[in-house]
């Protein structure tokens, strides 16, 4: 017999009725129930040691239905067989009854390994840590191990995978996006390390169970972004910082940067010029940027243009700030130049002033200049000829220098005044202003320096009336007669003089002495018929005295039509 056989006699110490339960029917005597008077069978069977004790047993213990003595009435005691169980990497090492099922379990796995497989035969379910061997002879079983496998995700890269937890995981980051460059990976889930985490190759390994994921991390790229300012600017002020230094400025996914130009007095904003590729709005002095590289912009700025309106002058216009206009008083007639006025925003450049003609200004905005004037103050005066009392001009019967302006065509008054006896003439002198220089009372408008005199004659004593060419009788129409006045007897109490002539058709009317037109303009009254084509006129002539009073002659003239 074999030496993993055990005999079991009648002279062995003790029988456990469990193990000989359980080689007939596979099973533990416990899981039959079996108590009987608060004793296990087990224990009930195991305290004696003759074999007799087994009678009775279906009487004593039975329950259920199981017939025990059929299960145990049979059985050799002398002949049980056991077989060795040799458990490697695990538990369940023994004998083992033959055709028993003894159960195995796996050690705990070492770190990062987990059970594989049970390598041996007779085994019931080699793939479970826990399971039974049918000893059908003596057995040596194994548990083996494998090495832990997990997922690896690599975000941003390559080298995605299943690995076991030894491996070395070689991962590479994908190229950097646009403005971005690689930085370092990161372990973002589960556990890793890495060779270098700064490189964008290197080998990651897991230091916990686990699946896990690695990242490649991507920093902005930071570009040298500067704004300066062009002429006429103050400050060009860049995301904030107007000191025109450089600035570590990144795309961060297009971010838009402001960007201002501040221009200086009397400048203009007109472009950003340079490294404008990412600027918004190049003609905008408030705008912004996106960075796409290193880059330097510019603010442009220009001159400022104001315009200069001259009022009674010349030299207006629109000009860049700074510019010096020369401008002159267009001066009107009888005036002379004063000064000039204006609306602001304005110097005269030394050493001109405002009472200077012409002057030289410039300006800060936009705005206007005045040229004033004062009216000429002429010498004018009115003086008497013989036969006047007086002459009074504007009032003033001095006949001294008067200084009198044109003042816009002002009429100054004119009157001349005869003395007792004579008659005013006419005005003589300096008459260009005279308004009637044949009227005594008129007016003069002055245009310069300017001397005037009334003139008088003296009154003639009318003693007769006489036509020089013929004392009457019938003269054909349209023809002319000479008529003068040169004395008369009339019946009034003071002796009369000749003062103007009646009616029309007088040639001369100043003088004592005319010429009579005649013709069909009727002088005085309506002629009569006084026969065929015949009709009398009737001329006249009116007479005064010194005392102011007059009286009228008339004679008549018979004009023949034919």
């Amino acid at each position: 017999m074999p030496s993993y056989f055990t005999c079991i006699s009648a002279s062995a110490a003790r029988v456990d009725l469990d193990t000989l339960f359980k080689a007939r029917t596979g099973t533990a005597i416990a899981n039959t129930g079996f108590v009987a008077n608060g004793t296990d069978i087990a224990q009930r069977y195991e305290a004696s040691t003759d074999v007799s004790d087994r009678i009775g047993f279906n009487t004593l213990f039975k329950k259920g239905g199981v017939d025990l003595s059929t299960l145990f009435m049979n059985i050799n005691y002398a002949s049980i067989v056991q077989y060795l169980l040799s458990v490697y990497s695990g538990s369940g090492s023994g004998l083992k009854d033959s055709g028993s099922l003894a159960p195995i379990t796996a050690s705990a796995a070492p770190s990062h390994y987990s059970f594989d497989t049970w390598i041996g035969s007779g085994i019931t379910s080699p793939s479970s840590a826990q399971t039974t061997v049918l000893m059908d002879a003596a057995k040596t079983v194994s548990a083996s191990y494998a090495v832990n496998e997990y997922i690896l995700t690599v975000t941003d890269g390559t080298g995605d995978g299943t690995f076991g937890y030894f491996d070395d995981m070689p991962i590479t980051a994908s190229a950097a996006p646009s403005y971005k460059t690689f930085n370092n990976w990161s372990n973002t889930a589960g556990s890793l390390s890495f060779v270098n985490s700064a490189l964008a190759q290197t080998i990651a390994n897991f230091t916990a169970d686990g699946n896990a994921t690695a990242a490649a991390i991507y920093d902005w790229i930071d570009y040298n972004v500067q704004a300066n300012n062009g002429a006429g600017g103050v400050s060009t002020v860049l995301n904030g910082d107007g000191s025109g230094g450089v600035l570590q400025l990144a795309n961060n996914d297009n971010q838009q940067y402001s960007l201002v130009a501040n221009p200086d007095t009397h400048y203009n904003f007109t472009s950003w010029s340079g490294n404008t590729g990412g600027v918004v709005d190049v003609n905008d002095q408030s705008t912004y940027i996106v960075v796409t590289g290193n880059a330097t912009v510019t603010s442009n700025f220009v001159l400022k243009q104001y315009t200069l309106t001259v009022n009674a002058g010349t030299g207006g216009g629109t000009q860049n700030y700074g510019y010096v206009y020369t401008v002159t008083a267009t001066i009107p007639s009888y005036k002379t130049f004063s000064n000039w006025t204006n609306g602001g925003n304005l110097l005269f450049d030394s050493p001109y002033t405002s009472t200077s003609n012409p002057t030289e200004v410039s300006i800060s905005a936009n705005t206007s200049i005045t040229a004033n004037f004062d009216w000429i103050e002429y010498d004018v005066q009115a003086t008497n000829g013989a036969g006047g009392t007086s002459t009074v001009l504007n009032g003033d019967g001095s006949g001294g220098v008067l200084q009198l302006t044109n003042n816009g065509n002002q009429q100054y008054s004119l009157v001349a005044n005869p003395s007792s006896g004579y008659y005013f003439v006419n005005w003589t002198g300096n008459t260009g202003g005279v308004g009637d220089v044949n009227d005594e009372s008129t007016y003069i408008v002055v245009t310069g320096n300017a001397t005037v005199a009334s003139n008088f004659a003296a009154y003639v004593l009318v003693t007769s009336i006489t036509f020089a060419d013929a004392s009457g009788g019938t003269y054909p129409l349209s023809s002319s007669l000479s008529i003068n006045v040169s004395s008369h007897n009339g019946t009034a109490p003071v002796t009369y003089q000749w003062y103007y002539w009646n009616g029309t058709g007088y040639v001369t009317t100043g003088t004592n002495s005319s010429t009579l037109s005649l013709g069909n303009s009727y002088p005085i009254g309506t002629p009569d018929n006084v026969g065929t084509n015949l009709n009398k006129y009737y001329y006249g002539v009116t007479l005064a005295n010194g005392a102011g009073t007059s009286a009228q002659f008339d004679w008549d003239v018979i004009v023949d039509s034919n």
